[in-house]
């Protein structure tokens, strides 16, 4: 076995190298679904979100999504631009702006949860019920664990050097 053959063998192993290729493939396969609605991947969840609960501030978006307001802000922008979503002000209390999702969005909708339908049906093929129950449980614990990565580098003083 060559050098190179091995190095392709230990990155195959190598659980970074896996998320990464994975993560990857995923997205990009995405984003040339999503650009059929006039969407991007990232705006999936958001739409996802509007659609279960209409009538969300940008704060309660973020908080529901576990992103940043300013995150959320961008990717509304863009989704009120192509139509999906409208704002209204709270009738309570005129500071707050609601977001929904517009007749397209609402139309995107049906379409995105089609998609992720099926995607997942063909993310999971050749996978027992047990296996699913498995990763699934892994991947939780493992969003727990990355959840705890620490900030900054300890050791970028020996990188800087």
């Amino acid at each position: 076995m060559s050098n190179d053959e091995k190095n392709q063998k230990n990155q195959e192993e190598d659980l970074t190298w896996l998320f990464f290729k994975a993560t990857h493939l995923y997205f990009s396969r995405m984003y040339n679904q999503a650009s059929k609605f006039e969407t991007h991947p990232g705006q999936f969840p958001m739409i996802q979100v509007l659609a279960k609960y209409p009538g969300l501030s940008q704060r309660e978006i973020a908080d529901r999504l576990h992103i940043k307001p300013p995150t959320v802000n961008v990717t509304l922008k863009r989704m009120e631009k192509a139509g999906l979503i409208e704002r209204k002000a709270d009738k309570k209390d005129l500071r707050v702006v609601r977001i929904f999702l517009s007749e397209k969005g609402q139309k995107v909708t049906k379409h995105v949860q089609k998609v992720g339908e099926d995607n997942n049906k063909i993310l999971t093929q050749g996978f027992s019920e047990t296996e699913l129950q498995l990763f699934k449980l892994f991947l939780k614990k493992i969003i727990i664990n990355a959840e705890n990565f620490p900030i900054g580098v300890d050791h970028m003083e020996e990188f800087e050097k």
